[in-house]
């Protein structure tokens, strides 16, 4: 049995300067995803903000790994909500997320999710109980599978899976959503998803599901960490979500789908394959 939290990937310098390349990463017409725009009959996420210019692509790769390093404990002091210690027994799967969401964006040159899921056991070290194809395979699949919509909410996504948690427990990802979408800025998204945890940790028990929405509020807080940093919030009268919102709920919900799939290392891996594809998807179209 893996490990659920295991090594992360190692960082240095020329890992760093190899995002460079990323940034000069353009789409093309066979790697190119597109928003498409949403139905009449669909209702769309709580909207209030409006996401960040052209820029926001060429610093989407630097921004992930340069802040996944302070995923990691020699890191950790620099970032508002990277603690030393959490009393949440699943805050390794927002430390491991962003820890291997910038891995990815480091190594990526193209050729969208199966691209992720290849560097992520050749170039990140995921463990795989030495069946690197097998896994590949598996989570490629799982990927595709577990894609969310990234103009609903994280519980509009996940009501699939509405009848298996208790309504308490399903309320924290209602809960989720609210913070994320009444957050005036970066600091007071962390205040209130932190505040939640810190909940869920005193109130929820330690089952299966308990622990995925643990997992869930850890991920949907260390990403908005990680996608906010010189990124702020900023309000909107158009109504448009903002790309961090929606890379945050791809990958809170992303965690949970993945749990549901096949366990507790298929949450956090799913989570940062989703994490790394939304944000491209998000910001690879501004030239």
């Amino acid at each position: 049995m893996p490990d659920l939290f295991p090594p992360f990937p190692l960082f240095d310098l020329e890992a760093t300067q190899a995002v460079c390349l990323v940034w000069t990463w353009r789409k093309d017409a066979s790697n190119e995803v597109r928003s498409r725009p949403p139905a009449s009959s669909e209702r769309t996420f709580p909207r209030r903000f409006q996401p960040r210019g052209s820029a926001m692509h060429y610093r989407t790769a630097l921004l992930a790994i340069g802040l996944s390093l302070a995923s990691l404990p020699a890191f950790s002091q620099s970032f508002v909500s990277s603690e030393r210690y959490s009393d949440n027994p699943m805050n390794g799967v927002g430390v491991a997320h962003n820890a291997y969401t910038g891995c990815m964006a480091a190594n990526y040159t193209g050729g969208g999710v199966s691209a992720h899921v290849e560097n992520l056991v050749k170039r990140c070290g995921t463990p795989t109980e030495g069946d690197d194809a097998g896994f590949i395979r598996k989570h490629i699949e799982l990927a595709n599978a577990t894609r969310g919509d990234t103009r609903l909410s994280m519980a509009e996504n996940l009501r699939a899976y509405r009848s298996s948690f208790t309504v308490e427990q399903f309320a924290y990802f209602e809960d989720v959503d609210r913070i994320l979408a009444e957050a005036a800025s970066p600091e007071e998204a962390d205040r209130g998803l932190k505040a939640l945890e810190d909940q869920a940790i005193k109130y929820l028990g330690r089952s299966d599901d308990d622990l995925a929405v643990l997992g869930a509020i850890s991920t949907a807080r260390h990403s908005t960490e990680l996608w906010t940093q010189q990124n702020p919030i900023a309000a909107s009268a158009q109504g448009k979500i903002p790309g961090w919102l929606q890379v945050a709920i791809a990958d809170a919900t992303g965690f949970v789908s993945g749990v549901k799939a096949c366990g507790k290392l298929c949450g956090w891996v799913n989570a940062a394959i989703q994490s790394i594809s939304t944000a491209f998807e998000v910001w690879g179209d501004n030239d």
